[in-house]
């Protein structure tokens, strides 16, 4: 019987050959969702005038996203496991050309909003297909620097709609401008076509580059965080433009760049982190680390109304540097700890979470502000959402509840590699 990869720990010629197309592919899969969101927050105080988008209507087309993502998220992750991972990316990216393209088309609010729904089905897709991938064709001790880059998709996709749009859409309307994000997802589907593999590679035992394994992942405590710091980061993405725009008394230029300056400096930061907490014995410290520093970056943000756009750009910067690289992170954990075979569903049961704290945290931060008149109710619920991340990280859950390797029928064979 012929010695398998995972026997001998040997990667395949075609499998090295292919990967960095294939991580380019999987980074502009994690961006390609969320980009008609990011688009219209970024020119929010221009479509606003347009199609009349109050602070409560941005926060619903967040919710709807993002609701819509926690429906489909628990069989978008079985989809991941029963399909060629292929098949299921391809898909993904030919959604996401048809609902950006949406959002760029919209004549009122109905029209943008289904746009917006569509785009979060899709979206769903994102974390399973790609994790699976990962678990897939990437060994350990290199999967931590590969998630960082493929999550960091979303802020690539951040970065270039609140740097590129803002000025775009002076010289070409916010339609046009919108439809530039048309071209990377083209390019991700072309990519996903030729460098793709079609079949699945095991790989050696979960080890880290210093030999240690990995500890077990509380499931349910990751889940909380996942939920909490979604939440968080949702909502700042979404209103911090027009919250800069409106109590910090930045240009509507400028206040766009608040959200493109979140995303790239969220690029090296989710790169930066997992590949650090790769080479850690457990993935608890680096976890509960970030909740910290998430919780102080979102008091500077609710201080910059009454001290000014420094304690804005500095609260961003630590925002960046910390809130958003935790989902790295934890994507990190998650694929470490679950047997691969189960990686697309377990990885669904996580973006249950996610999106529901997608969903939740911008819609109740937009209530919040319609109801009162002021910043101040949201940033209240913000640092909220950032405390209750940091106590879900040194609970007592963590030893209760842990990703267990089971396996999963209905897997392909061409997937399940060699056992």
């Amino acid at each position: 019987m012929r010695a398998s990869p995972e026997a001998t720990g040997s990667q395949p010629a075609d499998t090295a050959r292919h990967q960095a197309p294939l991580v380019a592919a999987l980074t502009l899969s994690m961006g390609a969702g969320p980009l008609g969101l990011y688009a219209v927050a970024a020119l929010s105080p221009i479509i606003a005038a347009d199609l009349g988008l109050t602070t409560a209507r941005l926060g619903t087309l967040a919710a709807v996203m993002y609701g819509t993502a926690a429906v489909t998220a628990l069989g978008t992750g079985r989809l991941a496991d029963a399909w060629p991972s292929k098949r299921v990316l391809m898909l993904l990216f030919l959604g996401s050309f048809v609902a950006l393209a949406g959002v760029a088309a919209a004549t009122g609010y109905a029209m943008l909003l289904a746009a917006i729904l569509l785009s979060g089905a899709v979206q769903s897709a994102s974390n399973p297909v790609t994790n699976k991938l990962i678990a897939l064709h990437v060994a350990p001790g290199r999967r931590g620097t590969i998630i960082g880059i493929k999550q960091s998709g979303v802020q690539v996709g951040q970065f270039l709609t609140g740097v590129v749009l803002p000025v775009a859409a002076l010289a070409l309307g916010w339609r046009r401008a919108i439809a530039l994000g048309l071209v990377p997802i083209a390019l991700g589907w072309g990519l996903s076509v030729a460098f793709v593999p079609a079949r699945g590679t095991t790989r050696p035992a979960v080890r880290t580059s210093a030999g240690r394994v990995q500890a077990p992942v509380g499931l349910w405590q990751l889940a909380t965080y996942t939920f909490c710091n979604a939440a968080l980061v949702a909502a700042v993405n979404v209103h911090v433009p027009l919250y800069a725009f409106d109590a910090v008394g930045l240009s509507a230029t400028l206040a766009g760049g608040a959200s493109g300056l979140i995303g790239g400096l969220g690029i090296v930061a989710r790169i930066s982190w997992a590949r650090g907490a790769e080479g850690r014995r457990t993935f608890r410290g680096p976890l509960l680390l970030l909740a910290a520093m998430s919780l102080t970056a979102v008091a500077l943000l609710w201080a910059a109304a009454t001290t000014g756009p420094l304690l804005l750009v500095l609260g961003l910067i630590m925002f960046a540097g910390s809130a958003i690289p935790g989902q790295a992170v934890a994507m990190l954990a998650l694929v470490s700890s679950t047997d691969r075979r189960r990686t697309g569903s377990t990885t669904g049961l996580m973006m249950l979470a996610l999106y529901c704290g997608f969903m939740t945290g911008p819609f109740a931060f937009g209530v919040f502000v319609g109801q009162t008149g002021t910043y101040a109710a949201g940033w209240a619920l913000t640092l909220l959402l950032a405390g209750i991340s940091t106590l879900a990280l040194v609970h007592p859950l963590r030893r209760r509840a842990r990703l267990d390797p089971t396996p999963i029928a209905g897997v392909p064979q061409d997937e399940r590699g060699a056992s």
